[in-house]
């Protein structure tokens, strides 16, 4: 159970770190509406890899494909993907766009 907890608190901490860089990135660098578009994919992605990582940590099913529609030309599937490495299972999210 402390694994858990402290896996979580890391994970937290993770994305918060990730959202305030994010944040800076993409607000100061680039114009609003793309800023915004990139934050918010970047926000779910984020989000979906915590809920996905804790699912299989406490053995419930994990959630399989995501789509995000943008609008009708732009349309981002969103997935998890489990990896062997040389430390062991690694589990990520990786995403492909569709352009129409």
């Amino acid at each position: 159970m402390k694994i858990f907890v402290l896996f979580s608190l890391v994970a937290i901490l993770y994305i918060l770190f990730i959202l305030i860089l994010n944040y800076y990135l993409i607000f100061k660098k680039l114009n609003f509406l793309t800023g915004f578009w990139s934050f918010s994919i970047t926000l779910v992605v984020h989000i979906y890899l915590f809920i996905s990582l804790l699912t299989s940590h406490i053995n419930l099913p994990i959630i399989k494909t995501t789509k995000i529609i943008i609008n009708k030309n732009l349309i981002f599937d969103i997935f998890p993907v489990a990896e062997l490495s040389g430390g062991g299972l690694q589990k990520s999210v990786e995403h492909t766009v569709h352009l129409q």
